[in-house]
Formats: structure tokens, C-alpha cells, sequence
């Protein structure tokens, strides 16, 4: 990935951070981003049954934001996680 990552400070102060590989040293790597992995919810399909090949499916990446202290992250994984990312996809969908 190519992406760009920046910290807006207290200030209004946009700093540029970092992606990370893997949280290995918490000395040289934080605060940055890493690009935790991806994950399908699947959608319909014409049978009956449902797929991650339907047109209706949502396929996402799951980003981490590292901060400084090893203990904590702004990732909190939400139970309803499913839920919100298909609500929300099909409000877009809508609007294109």
C-alpha cells in the first residue's frame, strides 16, 4: 500500500506518521498505522444462500492506529462491527 497517514494535534497541526509492519518496537514505531488485515460480509445470491461473490457482499481492510502507549490503540473492536459496516455500505451504495 501507498497510503498517507497524519495525527491532527490539540493545535490543528497535522503531523505525517508512519505504516507499520508489525508492532515490534515500541521505541521506533509509534505513533503509526498498520494495516491489520481484511474481512468479507457476505451478501445474497440468487439460490437462496449467501456469498462473498454477491454484488451485495462488502469486502474492508481493518486499519490499527498505534499510539505511544504499547498498552493502548484507538482499535476497539465493536460486536455489532458486522451490523454498522452493512448499514452504512448500503446508505452509500444508495447515494451513488
Amino acid at each position: 500500500m501507498d497510503n498517507e497517514y497524519f495525527i491532527i494535534g490539540k493545535d490543528g497541526v497535522r503531523s505525517r506518521i508512519g505504516q507499520s509492519v508489525a508492532p515490534l518496537n515500541a521505541s521506533t514505531i509509534w505513533p503509526s498505522v498498520m494495516v491489520g488485515g481484511s474481512g468479507s460480509v457476505g451478501g445474497p445470491m440468487p439460490n437462496g444462500g449467501s456469498s462473498t461473490g454477491s454484488p451485495e457482499a462488502f469486502n474492508f481492510s481493518d486499519y490499527y492506529v498505534l499510539t505511544g502507549d504499547p498498552n493502548t490503540s484507538l482499535y476497539d473492536p465493536d460486536p455489532a462491527f458486522d451490523d454498522i459496516l452493512v448499514r452504512l455500505g448500503k446508505e452509500c451504495r444508495a447515494i451513488r
